[in-house]
């Protein structure tokens, strides 16, 4: 008698659902790696480099540069704020110095800034170049060279003075019962940005190459101790971030599913989703779902460049070259995985085509293991 054929039409999971269980693979994953690094692995790592030591001498190498630069009179501390944010207190400086272009007598006409006005201390630039290099003739040059552009300023014999029309229009800014228009507002964002950060940065140009002291203190010698501290502290979250992005996965992709009998993540569990192999419809061997995580583990790369937010600003992470040299290298394998996904007739990934896997639905594997009489 002749054997009955059963025929059965083995469909892939469709484009949808194969994003979504990618997705959810990389949704859990993340969540395991920022759990290992914050309970795991950077408290361990902390504690074997020496960190709460190595932060501390950041910290007070860094105040001894920012006091330098107070009791050099480079940079005023605003009444808004401590001595420690240095930024906000350059900013402040500025409003000083350009208090003094503006405001005709030496009597603050702000009650809450009384340092504003006409005082000679004001003009911080000129007064390093002045009193603390010796040497005024590159402060007159330099200040030319950054006024050229706009020329807010008039320069006579060596002394600036801000121009009368550009004065009106920036006094309102000291003023606490007025305010800036938008001409002002532009005027005094120039000055700013296009002069004195200009000229501020040379200065901080000559400290580096000629130290600068105050109370026994070196502004370069700290200065290196803070940016040694530095590099340590970038390198310990490369080291971090990759040590635990490869444990994560390792335990997510390689130990469960080898683990499991069907070679399943844990999306691929809740989902009631199969790897099988695509020419001979079995279940992935070890090797197989092996090789698939290899891939998975360039695909989900990117992950690393969000694992250190709980220890740095989202601006800072910009910084790390190495982090982003990875994601971009892991976001272009994505958006070309992404494409076979979308033009592929099996809606396979890059990973499924170089591990010759597909995704069908457990429904359907079943069907395929009826079929050739198997008790399901």
């Amino acid at each position: 008698m002749e054997e009955e054929k059963k025929y059965v039409d083995v469909l892939p999971l469709n484009k949808g659902k194969r994003m979504l269980v990618y997705l959810a693979d990389l949704f859990l994953n993340f969540i395991l790696s920022f759990l290992l690094i914050n309970v795991a692995v950077m408290p361990i790592a902390k504690a074997v480099s020496n960190y709460t030591y190595k932060t501390a001498l950041y910290n007070e190498n860094a105040e001894i540069m920012h006091d330098i630069l107070y009791g050099n009179k480079l940079v005023f501390v605003s009444p808004d704020y401590t001595k420690t944010e240095i930024n906000p207190n350059i900013e402040y400086t500025f409003d000083c110095w350009l208090s003094y272009y503006v405001i005709d007598g030496e009597v603050s006409p702000h009650a809450k800034y009384p340092q504003y006005g006409h005082k000679i201390e004001n003009e911080v630039v000129s007064h390093y170049y002045k009193d603390i290099k010796g040497d005024v003739a590159p402060y007159v040059t330099l200040f030319n060279h950054y006024n050229e552009n706009d020329h807010y300023f008039d320069e006579n014999g060596g002394q600036f003075t801000l121009k009368n029309i550009n004065k009106a229009a920036v006094l309102p800014y000291f003023d606490e019962k007025d305010e800036l228009t938008e001409e002002g507002k532009n005027i005094y964002n120039n000055i700013k940005s296009n002069v004195f950060m200009p000229l501020f940065s040379e200065v901080f140009t000559e400290i580096n190459k000629n130290d600068l002291s105050y109370d026994g203190h070196s502004y370069l010698k700290s200065q290196s101790i803070v940016t040694t501290v530095n590099t340590y502290r970038d390198h310990l979250l490369y080291y971090t971030v990759f040590i635990t992005f490869v444990l994560s996965w390792g335990i997510y992709y390689l130990l469960i599913p080898l683990l499991n009998k069907n070679r399943k993540t844990l999306s691929m569990m809740m989902m009631r989703v199969e790897r099988i192999n695509v020419s001979r419809l079995y279940i992935c061997k070890r090797g197989e779902a092996a090789v698939s995580a290899l891939y998975q583990l360039i695909a989900n790369l990117f992950i690393v460049f969000f694992l250190p937010l709980t220890f740095v600003s989202f601006s800072y992470l910009f910084s790390l070259n190495v982090l982003f040299s990875f994601v971009m290298l892991s976001l272009v394998f994505n958006i070309v995985s992404m494409f076979f996904i979308l033009f592929n007739s099996f809606n396979r990934s890059l990973s499924d085509i170089f591990s010759r896997s597909v995704m069908i639905t457990t429904d359907k594997l079943d069907e395929i293991y009826r079929a050739k009489g198997y008790n399901v």
